[in-house]
C-alpha cells in the first residue's frame, strides 16, 4: 500500500539512513508523484544513490538518471538496476570511465546481449571476468571469453553453468589455477576422468585425486603414476588386486612400504615379496602384515638376528618358531638366550659346544638347564660368576661328587 509521506521528509530519512529506508519499503511503496518530485525539485545526491538502488523505481526516473552524472556509488547501483535500459546498458559498457561501474553492468542478471558484447571486449580484466561468471551472460559470449588471454577471465568463467567442452579444455589450461578449478568443477564421465588419469601430469593427476568417489578404472593408472605423491595417494584410495601388487614389486620399489602398511598382500604376492626382500623389508612385512604361522615359519629358517627377534615377539614364543630358530647361528641363538622365554628343553637345545657368552646369557637370566651336558656343566661348576654356577648346577647330568667339591670350593 502506498505510504503517507512528502518529497521533502523522504528526501530526510534518506539522509539519515539508506538502507533503513529501502528496507521499509519491501512491503510498501511510494508514489511516483512524490518520487518525482523530489528528484525534479531537488538536487540531491542522496536521493539519487536511492532511486538507482530501488527496485521498484519508475523506469522513466531510472532512464532520466542515466542522462545525468552521477556520484559513483549511485553510478554503480544504476548499473545493478533490473529495469537499466538496454541502451543505457551499452552507453554504460561502450562509454563509462568507471571500471566499478562497468563491473556492476557486467553482473547485471539483466544485462543485453549488446552490452555484454561491449564489455567482452573492455581493457579491464576484472569487467571481463565478472561477465565470464555472469550465468546470464549469452552462451556464444561466455564461449569466447573461455579463450580469454588473461587467466583471471578464463578462471572467472569455471562455474558450474559453464558448458562441458570448455570445462574440458580447460582442465589442459596452461595456467595451474584454471587447470585446478576446471578438474574439481566440472561434472566428468568416467571416460574423460581416465583421460585425466592417463596424463601423467603431475597437478592434473593430484587434484583429481581430490575428487571423491573415483573408480578403480580411474585410480589404477595413477598407481604408476611418475609421482611418489600421486601413487602413495591411490594406495589409500583402492584395493589393489594381485596383477597390481605384482606390479609394485616389480615396477615402484618405492612404494612397496607403503603398500605393505596400506595392503593386504595376496598369498602369491606375499611368496614372491619373501623370496626376494631384504631384512629391512621383511622387518616392516612382520610389522604390517597378520602372517599365518607357516609364513613365519619360512621367514625364520633364514631370518638374521633383528628378524629373529620380531618373530619371537610376533608369535609369542611359538615353540615350532622357536625350535625353528635354534638351527641358526650364533647371533641367532644368543637372539633366543636374550628375547625368547624358553623351556629347560628349549635351553638345552641351543647347545652344541660350550659357548661361554650363551651360557652367561642364559644364567643371567635365570634360565636351568637340567639336560645340560655333564662335560659342560663339569667345567662351569667352578665358575667365579654366581649365576653360571647356579645354571651348571641344574644340570641333571653332573656326579654327585662335582656337586660336593663345589658346595665345599663356594660353601
Amino acid at each position: 500500500m502506498p505510504i503517507d509521506i512528502t518529497a521533502e521528509k523522504l528526501i530526510k530519512e534518506i539522509k539519515d539512513d539508506l538502507q533503513g529506508t529501502l528496507d521499509s519499503l519491501k512491503d510498501d511503496y511510494i508514489p511516483t508523484r512524490i518520487l518525482q518530485d523530489a528528484f525534479y525539485d531537488h538536487n540531491c545526491p542522496e536521493f539519487e544513490f536511492f532511486l538507482a538502488s530501488f527496485e521498484d523505481a519508475p523506469s522513466a526516473l531510472i532512464e532520466e538518471l542515466c542522462q545525468k552524472e552521477l556520484q559513483e556509488n549511485a553510478a554503480i547501483a544504476l548499473a545493478s538496476h533490473s529495469r537499466l535500459p538496454v541502451s543505457a546498458m551499452v552507453k554504460i559498457a561502450q562509454e563509462s570511465e568507471l571500471n566499478s561501474q562497468k563491473i556492476a553492468l557486467a553482473a547485471n542478471p539483466a544485462i543485453s546481449p549488446q552490452a555484454a558484447n561491449a564489455l567482452a571486449q573492455d581493457a579491464c580484466p576484472s569487467v571481463r571476468a565478472t561477465l565470464a561468471a555472469n550465468k546470464e551472460t549469452p552462451l556464444r559470449i561466455r564461449e569466447f571469453l573461455h579463450y580469454d588471454e588473461t587467466a583471471l577471465v578464463r578462471l572467472a568463467g569455471l562455474q558450474r553453468f559453464a558448458d562441458e567442452d570448455a570445462l574440458k579444455r580447460a582442465c589442459f589450461d596452461l595456467d595451474v589455477q584454471v587447470k585446478i578449478k576446471a578438474i574439481l568443477t566440472g561434472r566428468y564421465d568416467d571416460e574423460f576422468l581416465a583421460v585425466l588419469a592417463h596424463s601423467n601430469d603431475h597437478i592434473i593427476q593430484s587434484t583429481l585425486l581430490e575428487r571423491k568417489n573415483l573408480s578403480p578404472q580411474i585410480l589404477r593408472p595413477m598407481l604408476f603414476s611418475p609421482y611418489l605423491d600421486v601413487a602413495k595417494r591411490c594406495l589409500e584410495l583402492m584395493e589393489l588386486d594381485s596383477a597390481d601388487q605384482a606390479g609394485i614389486l616389480s615396477f615402484h620399489p618405492l612404494l612397496i612400504e607403503q603398500m605393505l602398511k596400506t595392503q593386504k598382500l595376496c598369498p602369491q604376492i606375499l611368496e614372491e615379496f619373501i623370496h626376494g626382500a631384504e631384512n629391512e623389508s621383511l622387518d616392516l612385512l612382520l610389522e604390517t602384515q597378520n602372517l599365518e604361522l607357516e609364513t613365519l615359519l619360512k621367514l625364520a629358517e633364514n631370518a638374521k638376528a633383528s628378524l629373529a627377534k620380531k618373530l619371537i615377539e610376533i608369535s609369542d614364543n611359538n615353540a615350532d618358531i622357536i625350535r625353528t630358530l635354534s638351527r641358526g647361528n650364533k647371533e641367532i641363538l644368543y637372539t633366543l638366550a636374550l628375547y625368547a622365554e624358553l623351556t629347560p628343553q628349549q635351553v638345552a637345545n641351543l647347545f652344541s659346544d660350550s659357548d661361554r657368552l650363551l651360557i652367561f646369557i642364559l644364567a643371567k637370566r635365570g634360565f636351568q638347564c637340567p639336560g645340560l651336558p655333564g662335560l659342560i656343566a663339569q667345567d662351569l661348576i667352578n665358575d667365579p660368576v654366581p649365576s653360571i654356577r647356579d645354571f651348571a648346577l641344574s644340570s641333571k647330568e653332573l656326579s654327585p661328587h662335582s656337586t660336593t667339591t663345589q658346595e665345599i670350593n663356594h660353601g
